[in-house]
């Protein structure tokens, strides 16, 4: 009876440091400020690539993005269970302002967000050309038969 209620303890605890450190993450990484402006108000429509790294600020999402790109912009979301208190993004393309970014462990972009100051994403050059390159075939006019 006492390991049964050692473990109930300890799976609260867990949980509640679990929910403390996500928050703080939100925060740090500047996802809270781009929520509170651009979360998806319904569902997303585009193209998206699972399991993606980036960096947001001071933190790193392993592996852990869904990234998406649409006629409405690019699509940001984490999975469960990272997603708990940070909700999936909506930016508009007219929001974003891009840079190469090359160091000797590190090419590719990041992104700044024009009403959202002091908030940088930098994606690997492969998920940026992916995303560039799904842009171009929804601005390709269509093809004559």
């Amino acid at each position: 009876m006492v390991i049964l209620a050692c473990l109930c303890l300890f799976g609260i605890f867990f949980f509640g440091m679990w929910c403390v450190a996500l928050l703080v993450l939100s925060k740090l990484s500047g996802w809270s400020k781009l929520a509170g402006r651009f979360g998806l108000k319904g569902a997303f429509r585009g193209r998206t690539w699972r399991f993606r790294s980036a960096r947001m600020n001071a933190v790193s999402f392993g592996a852990v993005l869904s990234i998406g790109a649409g006629k409405e912009g690019l699509y940001l979301a984490l999975i469960l269970p990272f997603s708990l208190f940070n909700k999936p993004l909506l930016i508009p393309w007219s929001e974003i302002e891009t840079e190469p970014l090359d160091r000797w462990w590190f090419r590719g972009y990041r992104l700044t967000f024009r009403s959202c100051p002091g908030v940088r994403l930098d994606l690997r050059s492969g998920t940026f050309d992916a995303v560039k390159s799904h842009l171009e075939t929804l601005s390709a006019p269509p093809t004559q038969a």
